[in-house]
């Protein structure tokens, strides 16, 4: 069984709303690469018990207030939480990617120089396994779009802003090496 505590690259990563269906799908990757990953969620715990999740930190923050990270080391950070981003998460971290969610307003931090914005588009949660025949009408994969939030985090050649179409080609699986 592979040791999900033990990291093989000298990389950190932050997820603000790992619990949630495109942070937990970011937050595993990154795992899986070897990162290590702060998962940041309102209750601080892993969205389950599965084996990659013991690879995570898990940090009770909520990062709309002033300081909520101030003692993590500036790493590359994916918001990937339906928030406001706060210009101090802008500030302080250098590698901001940011989802573009649905009815949420992004922010002037939100757009400033450095930051990353993602913009997916409708988000298919089929199973893989599934024998459905997907679409483009089905919307892009959440697995799709978490290697590309991911790829966009570490990748700094990346566009600043990453549509469907960008989504899918960046999102591709075969990405990391």
């Amino acid at each position: 069984m592979k040791d999900y505590n033990t990291t093989t690259h000298d990389i950190r990563l932050i997820v603000v709303g790992a619990s949630g269906r495109i942070g937990r799908e970011v937050a595993r990757l990154g795992v899986g690469y070897g990162a290590l990953v702060y998962g940041v969620c309102r209750d601080g715990r892993a969205p389950n018990d599965e084996p990659w999740t013991q690879g995570v930190t898990w940090l009770a923050r909520d990062v709309t207030v002033g300081g909520a990270l101030d003692e993590l080391d500036v790493c590359p950070i994916v918001v990937a939480a339906p928030i406001d981003v706060p210009r101090q998460l802008v500030e302080r971290f250098d590698r901001v990617v940011i989802v573009e969610r649905e009815g949420v307003a992004l922010s002037a931090s939100a757009l400033a120089d450095g930051v990353i914005v993602a913009s997916p588009g409708p988000i298919d949660d089929t199973p893989w396994d599934s024998a459905i025949e997907l679409s483009a009408a089905h919307g892009v994969r959440v697995e799709t779009v978490a290697m590309a939030l991911l790829r966009a985090a570490l990748d700094e050649s990346l566009p600043h802003r990453l549509g469907p179409d960008e989504i899918a080609h960046f999102g591709d699986a075969v990405m990391l090496q």
